[in-house]
């Protein structure tokens, strides 16, 4: 259900339909995505922790993971359970189908930053101090756009839709400057295996960027019926 809020915004609304029980499990839906969401930016604090400083918070992250991958299959039943039993029109049934991909969106990042701090734990030496700073930078970066992943699946904003789809060139961009700091460091500054970990870790955070990017276009898609087409 649509309802205008005070800016003018469109925002769905799960409450007063004719059966409560399609209100719960929407509002249930709702709840283990944003614990999904909550667990993805703990994900990500650890890894700024670790960036800090190692400290083998690898066990603790892959502890998250587990916990997010056990929401997304949640998800999935409770959205099955939805289609299988009320029909469904316009956005909420465009938000049902949705959260399957946003689910998956979210296991996904929860992966790559698992991974980021798993890597950073193998490192054989601490990284030379102009690619930590690269990092950290890529890192806190991610920490707006995670934030706000999930603002337009209920309450669509253009502004913020259109902040989410810039954040992917400018991590993009850091990506980038990462990748050229790791290829000017003097010869022997670090292992290769450790630059192989290195080039890595900058590579599992910037597709963060490239996820938080598809779920804003998932929002879109709710929201309007269409897929986002870049404007040429």
């Amino acid at each position: 259900m649509y309802t205008p809020d005070i800016t003018g915004n469109k925002k769905m609304i799960f409450e007063r339909h004719a059966f409560a029980g399609l209100d719960a499990d929407f509002e249930t839906l709702q709840s283990m995505l944003t614990q999904m969401q909550e667990r993805n930016l703990q994900l990500l604090s650890l890894l700024q922790e670790e960036l800090k400083q190692i400290e083998q918070r690898y066990p603790q992250a892959k502890a998250f993971d587990k916990e997010i991958n056990a929401l997304e299959h949640e998800v999935d039943r409770v959205a099955s359970g939805i289609l299988s039993k009320f029909t469904l029109l316009g956005t909420e049934l465009r938000f049902t189908l949705s959260v399957f991909k946003i689910a998956y969106i979210l296991e996904c990042m929860a992966d790559n930053l698992k991974n980021a701090v798993k890597r950073l734990s193998k490192l054989k030496a601490p990284a030379p101090a102009a690619l930590a700073d690269a990092i950290r930078g890529i890192a806190d970066a991610t920490q707006w756009p995670l934030a706000h992943c999930l603002s337009g699946i209920i309450n669509f904003d253009e502004a913020t839709f259109q902040k989410l789809l810039d954040q992917k060139k400018e991590i993009g961009a850091l990506y980038r400057s990462g990748l050229l700091t790791m290829q000017n460091l003097p010869a022997g500054s670090i292992s290769a295996e450790d630059s192989a970990e290195l080039h890595l870790i900058l590579r599992n955070i910037e597709r963060c960027s490239d996820f938080i990017a598809d779920s804003a276009k998932v929002s879109y898609f709710i929201h309007t019926g269409e897929k986002y087409e870049k404007p040429i």
